[in-house]
């Protein structure tokens, strides 16, 4: 099934996900263990600025700060997030990176490419422009590791996130192979909105809007 949610804050946004999968989610038994899943699932967060659980505990603030400011360090590196985050030691490998961290794909891509300064850059040129896309997910994931000949503990759960201004207003679509909506969800909807702010301010100092 497909689902359509909206809402404008977070806690709303997770509570009705969570319900519907609940109601009819599917079963499905992934890498990382029985699930229920919901296919094709579109959330939409009206106001990208109440993105923080006033229902989760206390220490999810936390959580999710680390866990963005670890993304704007440009390091994938166990070490910082796991004072933050210490489930993320299951999926370090052998040299004690993070495989699938977003902060060196954010900045440096291959090595070569600082992403969201090039989307800053397209958006300030190009208003109007549908190419100010930040990838994630790399076909190279998909190849085992040449050190560890095996399949990376951790791969991006995010393909892509794309900008897009219309009417004076910076909407983000973040699209995604897999979403975990207990854990990883709230974690989610807050690193994407502050770096649209960030986007917004430091590009074409708009409003969010998702």
């Amino acid at each position: 099934m497909t689902l359509l949610v909206t809402a404008e804050c977070v806690d709303d946004l997770i509570n009705d996900v969570h319900q519907a999968i609940l109601a009819d989610g599917l079963s499905n038994d992934p890498t990382k263990g029985s699930t229920l899943e919901i296919l094709g699932a579109y959330l939409v967060l009206t106001d990208p600025r109440r993105r923080i659980s006033r229902t989760e505990s206390r220490g999810k603030l936390i959580s999710c700060l680390g866990e963005f400011l670890w993304y704007l360090s440009a390091q994938n590196d166990l070490e910082f997030i796991k004072h933050f985050i210490p489930r993320y030691a299951e999926s370090a490998e052998s040299d004690g990176k993070i495989h699938g961290g977003y902060g060196p794909r954010l900045f440096n891509m291959r090595g070569l490419y600082n992403q969201l300064k090039n989307v800053i850059n397209l958006l300030q040129e190009k208003k109007p422009t549908r190419r100010a896309v930040i990838q994630l997910f790399d076909a190279s994931d998909l190849v085992p590791s040449k050190t560890e000949q095996r399949e990376y503990v951790d791969i991006p759960c995010t393909i892509s996130m794309q900008f897009i201004v219309r009417c004076e207003e910076l909407h983000l679509f973040v699209c995604m192979r897999s979403n975990d909506a207990f854990m990883g969800l709230p974690h989610d909807v807050f690193a994407f909105t502050m770096l649209q702010e960030l986007v917004a301010l430091y590009s074409v100092s708009l409003i969010c809007i998702v």
